[in-house]
């Protein structure tokens, strides 16, 4: 794993050489810090990710935790900060606010189709802020979980829940394999619009 980042902020003296590459899951090689201690969510799964992860670096939430979410997450990190988010539908945060908060590193956990590519590469230019996408398809998971890790600082939290992942993985494969695939309920996830308070 190679892992590459640019400097978080534009200062008046020479920025400092990155010590790591890497490469996410898209691809992109970015530069960045040894250590990152603050992470700007660029939406909701970020954040959830960033959270399970390394929940001190989380600078806000894109939105404002709805109540009963709030109850799986630890008290410390409740009431943090709502930022906006810079991808998604509804997308509030703007590149002023994003330098205001001067994150170490900008996480995008989700798509990575060429848009998405765009919108990392157009940040990270404006901001000189590292911006990392993670593909955040069901069955990449694991990896998600390593590479993160890895990013964060955390492998080992980051191999652990791969793991778990993997293993949880394996017993559906094993239950799906004793039952015929016509047998099989079907399911359907929608989901829509939420306006806060409903």
């Amino acid at each position: 794993m190679t892992l590459r980042f640019a400097p978080a902020l534009v200062l008046t003296f020479a920025a400092p050489a990155w010590a790591r590459t890497v490469t996410d899951s898209a691809g992109r090689v970015v530069e960045g810090p040894d250590e990152v201690e603050t992470v700007f969510a660029a939406g909701p799964p970020a954040s959830v990710l960033v959270c399970v992860m390394k929940p001190e670096a989380l600078t806000g939430w894109p939105r404002a935790l709805y109540p009963e979410e709030e109850a799986y997450i630890a008290e410390p990190y409740r009431d943090l900060p709502e930022t906006g988010r810079l991808t998604g539908r509804g997308g509030e945060a703007n590149l002023e606010r994003v330098l205001q908060i001067a994150p170490d590193l900008i996480i995008d956990f989700g798509s990575i189709r060429d848009t998405h590519v765009d919108l990392a590469d157009r940040v990270q230019a404006q901001t000189e802020i590292p911006h990392i996408l993670i593909d955040g398809r069901f069955e990449t998971t694991p990896g998600a979980l390593r590479l993160v890790g890895e990013v964060l600082g955390t492998p080992e939290r980051g191999e652990a829940l791969a793991r778990d992942v993997e293993e949880t993985f394996d017993r559906i494969d094993a239950i799906l394999a004793e039952v015929p695939e016509e047998a099989r309920p079907r399911t359907c996830l929608a989901r829509g619009r939420r306006e806060r308070g409903r």
